[in-house]
C-alpha cells in the first residue's frame, strides 16, 4: 500500500501539494515539488503534524459524526476530476447523504487553532479545501479542527508518552469552521497548476528561489559539471596535456625541473630581499647550504 501511495504522489497535484504548486505554500516550495513530481528528490515522507492528522483523524471524524448528527463516508481511494485526471485529492470524509459537502480533518495546538476564529483558515488549508471541491463537484467542505491543550501535549501523544490518549482527547474541543466553494479561487488554482505541470511535462526548471531544495539541486549541477569537466588521467606527467607533442612536453617537464632549484632556495633569496644591503645579500647566500641536508647522515 505504501508503494501504491509512493507511486501516486509522483501523478498529477493532489490537495496537499496545490498550495506548494502555485507558489503559496510557507512550508513547501514549488522548486522541491518540481524535483519530486521528476524524480530528481525523494517524495514527501511526511512531519509531526502529518503523523498528528493520522493519528487523530478517526476520532475527529466520530466526533464530526456525532455533532452533525451525519453519516460520514471515507472515500476507499483518491478522486480524479473527470476532464483533468491529473487534477486529484483524498477527503477525509464525505457527508452523506447528498455527498455535496466534504469533511477535512485538522489537529492543532490551543493558541493556532483559537486563532482561525479571527484570521479564518490558512491560505494552504484554504487551498486545499478549494482543491477538493474544485475535483469532486462539492459545495461545501466542513473544516472539522481538534484544538488540543497544547502543541507539546500533541507531541508527546504521537511519541507514544502519553499513557491514556483519552486523556488528551478529554482535554481537546473541536471546531468546525465551513468553507464554500469559490469559483475565482478555483480559476485562479487551476491555472497555477496547470503551469506546474507544463513544468513537470516538459522536464523544465521552474524560475530559481530561496528555497534549500533549490540551493542543493544548483550546487549538484555546479558540482557535476565541475566533475565533468576535469579530464580523466592516470597521474602520469604526459597524460595532463594529451594536446601536446612528445617534443613540447620534453620541453615543459625540463622547464618544471629547472624551477626546483630555484624554488629551494626561494627563503634565501626572500631573505636577502629583505636585509636591504648587497652585503647582507651575500652572507645569506653564503650561509644557504649548497644541497639540502640528508636526514641521517
Amino acid at each position: 500500500m505504501a508503494a501504491v501511495t509512493q507511486a501516486l504522489s509522483r501523478f498529477g497535484v493532489g490537495a496537499s501539494e496545490i498550495a506548494a504548486a502555485c507558489g503559496i505554500s510557507r512550508y513547501r516550495t514549488r522548486f522541491g515539488l518540481w524535483l519530486e513530481k521528476t524524480g530528481r528528490a525523494p517524495g514527501f515522507a511526511g512531519n509531526f503534524h502529518t503523523r498528528l492528522g493520522q493519528l487523530c483523524e478517526p476520532h475527529i471524524r466520530q466526533l464530526y459524526a456525532n455533532a452533525r448528527h451525519d453519516a460520514v463516508e471515507i472515500p476507499p481511494a483518491s478522486v480524479f476530476h473527470p476532464e483533468h485526471p491529473w487534477a486529484r485529492c483524498t477527503p477525509d470524509g464525505i457527508v452523506l447523504p447528498h455527498r455535496t459537502r466534504l469533511l477535512q480533518i485538522k489537529a492543532m495546538g490551543y493558541f493556532t487553532g483559537r486563532r482561525l476564529r479571527f484570521d479564518g483558515p490558512p491560505v494552504e488549508i484554504e487551498a486545499q479545501c478549494q482543491w477538493e471541491m474544485f475535483v469532486t463537484g462539492a459545495e461545501e467542505v466542513d473544516l472539522a479542527i481538534l484544538i488540543g491543550s497544547d502543541r507539546l501535549e500533541w507531541e508527546r501523544f504521537v511519541l507514544g508518552e502519553i499513557e491514556n490518549p483519552a486523556d488528551v482527547f478529554s482535554r481537546a474541543m473541536l471546531e468546525v469552521f465551513p468553507v464554500y466553494r469559490d469559483e475565482a479561487a478555483i480559476a485562479s488554482l487551476f491555472a497555477g497548476a496547470r503551469a506546474f505541470m507544463d513544468l513537470v511535462d516538459s522536464d523544465t526548471q521552474p524560475p530559481v528561489d530561496y528555497s534549500a531544495e533549490c540551493r542543493d539541486f544548483l550546487n549538484g549541477k555546479r558540482l557535476d559539471a565541475i566533475v565533468a569537466s576535469i579530464p580523466k588521467s592516470s597521474g602520469s606527467p604526459s597524460s595532463l596535456s594529451p594536446s601536446l607533442s612528445s617534443s613540447e612536453r620534453s620541453s615543459t617537464l625540463s622547464r618544471s625541473r629547472s624551477m626546483r632549484p630555484r624554488i629551494a632556495t626561494a627563503s634565501g633569496i626572500a631573505l636577502a630581499a629583505t636585509s636591504g644591503s648587497s652585503r647582507a645579500a651575500r652572507i645569506a647566500a653564503k650561509s644557504a647550504p649548497s644541497e639540502a641536508p640528508r636526514i641521517g647522515a
